[in-house]
């Protein structure tokens, strides 16, 4: 659980200085990354960001991550329009070597 408690709080941490309501997005794999937004997100529920998913890096299959009452946060299946973010946040899958791979084609 420490480790958990520590990736959140360094998330909580590095976005103290950035306005309640911003546009944050998380990038990675499609595989991967998407349950560590998700996790990500929780830690920063109180500060009202308008959060997003981008898979692969691409702005258009940026997924909204909206929190449904009793649910948690989750990656949407419905696209939004993502003309820029506050904050972007690179997670890890993007540099594994079989993801590029994909990625690139």
């Amino acid at each position: 659980m420490r480790g958990f408690r520590r990736l959140t709080g360094l998330l909580r941490g590095c976005v103290t200085d950035v306005p309640n309501g911003s546009k944050v997005a998380f990038t990675g794999s499609v595989e991967w990354c998407p349950p560590i937004a998700e996790l990500l997100a929780y830690s920063v529920k109180w500060r009202e960001f308008d959060l997003a998913f981008i898979p692969l890096a691409d702005p258009a299959d940026a997924r909204r991550m909206p929190w449904p009452y009793g649910a948690g946060f989750s990656v949407s299946d419905g696209g939004t329009e993502l003309r820029h973010a506050d904050v972007l946040i690179i997670l890890g899958g993007l540099a594994m070597p079989k993801i590029v791979q994909e990625a690139l084609g």
